[in-house]
């Protein structure tokens, strides 16, 4: 690949970059914005992720189709394997949009959280020990059953925080696991 090539191509992976965040944070502050005031708050990942996950599914199925049905000599199996370990991405962030949210009722004690597709949990703010910041992205809260996660990138993420301050939930530093 040439220099001039290269160069655009990394301008260009940039500029998507820088956009996609930026659609994020508009996104996030619009909804930010309507739910002002009610007593019921989504916290969920943005939609642009979901957009990010059919893209991902569509252009790795392509490659997939076109290199099952029109072969032309070059293919290998690993290719395979990488081509539908992306393609199984697309559609774990797919699902993940879809499901994945915590729900906030201001006037209740307790909140809702949805990880997965069959399961979701009342954690009642009471239960809840402390929470800390990762990494100034990603929340993480400490209850006496388990522990709940959200990025900050996520679609009205800080309410979750003004309401755990309203309920007097300690704030720690976050401290990394240290591994054997």
């Amino acid at each position: 690949m040439s220099a001039p090539l290269r160069l655009v191509t990394y301008i260009i992976m940039n500029l998507a970059v820088t956009l996609f965040i930026f659609l994020v944070a508009q996104s996030n502050e619009k909804a930010s914005k309507k739910s002002k005031g009610q007593k019921h708050i989504i916290i969920r990942t943005p939609k642009a992720f979901l957009w990010v996950g059919i893209l991902g599914c569509v252009v790795m199925s392509a490659f997939l189709y076109c290199m099952i049905f029109y072969p032309n000599g070059t293919e290998q199996w690993w290719v395979f394997i990488i081509f539908g370990a992306f393609d199984l991405l697309g559609i774990y962030i797919i699902i993940n949009t879809l499901v994945w949210r915590i729900d906030i009722f201001k006037q209740e004690d307790y909140f809702l959280y949805r990880p997965t597709l069959f399961k979701t949990h009342k954690i009642k703010y009471e239960d809840c020990i402390s929470y800390s910041v990762k990494d100034d992205s990603i929340i993480i809260i400490k209850t006496n059953k388990k522990t709940v996660t959200a990025n900050l990138i996520f679609t009205n993420c800080n309410a979750l925080q003004s309401m755990l301050t309203k309920h007097n939930i300690k704030r720690t530093l976050y401290k990394p696991k240290k591994h054997k």
